[in-house]
């Protein structure tokens, strides 16, 4: 595809954002993540008053002791530090651990449909096999840095109105919005964001500057070599 025909494509689906649309039906991406925070909690705050509503805070552990570093938590774990729990709000699923049984892995969204006492939620995921249900209370997430044991006990979901671009590398999202704007500020950070949905017609852009589109000049410089190879080796030999 040809920058023009990347250009008219973009500009295309920036055609079809609907703000209405975007909020409710599709998970919006940010680079920044407490722009995610906002969003998501501006679009909670804007659920009907009368939905019960409670904060899932997560417990957290250092070699079995209750700690309170909350930042090598958001480092080495996906689990959530708190998860505002409500009928109807998004989220995503965290592990692959109903991914033979229910079809639910890493990064399936779904919405709750009901709180249950101790903290616990239901929620549904679409999947191949059509709605699946989960009953989902607190599980242990585990990981290790510098010898040191770590766990966080958490709903094993995040609230996904808005997630971060980082938070959904390498995953598929159903349905998508990007803000193509300043804020997107790493190379390849775009790529990383529009290429989360499954196709074009679950893309929406809230802005299309195509500047905030940037590839990492090593890897500019490796096609430069392999394109320039290639050109070799078709070059046909004089005797």
């Amino acid at each position: 595809m040809s920058c023009g025909e990347v250009r008219c494509t973009l500009e295309e689906r920036w055609r079809h954002y609907n703000p209405q649309h975007v909020m409710w039906n599709t998970t919006y991406l940010s680079s920044l993540r407490d722009e995610a925070a906002v969003l998501n909690h501006a679009v909670l705050s804007g659920m009907p008053s009368e939905n019960p509503i409670f904060v899932s805070k997560a417990e957290d552990f250092e070699n079995l002791q209750h700690s309170e570093h909350s930042k090598i938590f958001n480092k080495g774990t996906n689990f959530a530090s708190s998860v505002v729990c409500t009928v109807g709000a998004k989220v995503m699923f965290l592990t692959n651990s109903m991914l033979s049984e229910r079809g639910i892995s890493n990064g399936s969204i779904g919405v709750i449909t009901n709180l249950l006492p101790d903290d616990e939620v239901e929620a549904a995921f679409p999947t191949k096999d059509g709605i699946q249900v989960l009953h989902l209370h607190k599980t242990p997430s585990y990981f290790q840095t510098n010898g040191v044991e770590y766990k966080r006990v958490q709903l094993p979901i995040i609230n996904a109105f808005a997630l971060t671009i980082h938070k959904v590398q390498g995953l598929s999202l159903p349905d998508v919005t990007v803000a193509l704007n300043s804020n997107i500020f790493s190379d390849g950070q775009a790529y990383a964001a529009l290429s989360r949905g499954k196709d074009l017609e679950h893309l929406y852009l809230t802005h299309c500057d195509l500047e905030a589109i940037k590839a990492d000049p090593e890897a500019i410089a490796e096609y430069e070599r392999l394109e320039a190879k290639a050109e070799q080796l078709n070059t046909p030999h004089s005797h």
